[in-house]
């Protein structure tokens, strides 16, 4: 699945962008997907031995996983479109705290959402032993992390326009969601 994210790319409306910006976003991805992002992050999280990480692990853990994928995909947008250096960056902290969110949110609804609302069983994390961002911090400081990253997110996109509506609509659909 991985590799064909990187043929999808190639075969996408990206092969008639600017070659360099094209070469600049692909490389971007790839760095984010490898052993330094999610690809790595994945490992650490399968390799951990049930109740073994520390929350420092647990973080560095998520920062790897979603955040570094969603990051990248911020700012492969703002390159492509020929974004300035300073909206690239905008963009990958605001795919940063939204990933962080995501998974923040689906930490805490593992240990707090239905059956019924979640459509799959609720704990299974802490049933295998697995570190979450509750378990390693605690509820309350979980719901606190979760609103500090809403506020980071829509702060990373501040300078921008109406044109960020919709990424601020995904905030808020992200911070949200009982799914």
């Amino acid at each position: 699945m991985l590799t064909d994210a990187f043929r999808l790319m190639a075969q996408s409306g990206m092969a008639q962008a600017d070659p360099g910006r094209a070469v600049r976003a692909i490389a971007d991805l790839a760095r984010a997907a490898g052993g330094g992002g999610m690809v790595g992050g994945q490992q650490m999280d399968l390799s951990a031995a049930p109740g073994s990480s520390t929350a420092a692990e647990v973080d560095e853990i998520e920062l790897r996983k979603t955040a570094a994928l969603l990051a990248s995909c911020a700012r492969m947008g703002a390159i492509l479109g020929g974004g300035s250096p300073a909206q690239v960056e905008a963009l990958g902290e605001y795919g940063t705290r939204l990933g962080l969110l995501f998974q923040v949110t689906d930490d805490i609804l593992d240990e707090t959402g239905s059956f019924e609302e979640m459509g799959k069983g609720i704990a299974k994390d802490r049933a295998r032993g697995k570190w979450t961002y509750p378990v390693a911090h605690g509820m309350p400081a979980a719901i606190e992390r979760a609103s500090e990253l809403e506020r980071a997110a829509l702060a990373a996109v501040s300078t921008f326009g109406a044109e960020a509506d919709p990424l601020r609509e995904l905030v808020g659909m992200v911070r949200n969601r009982r799914t």
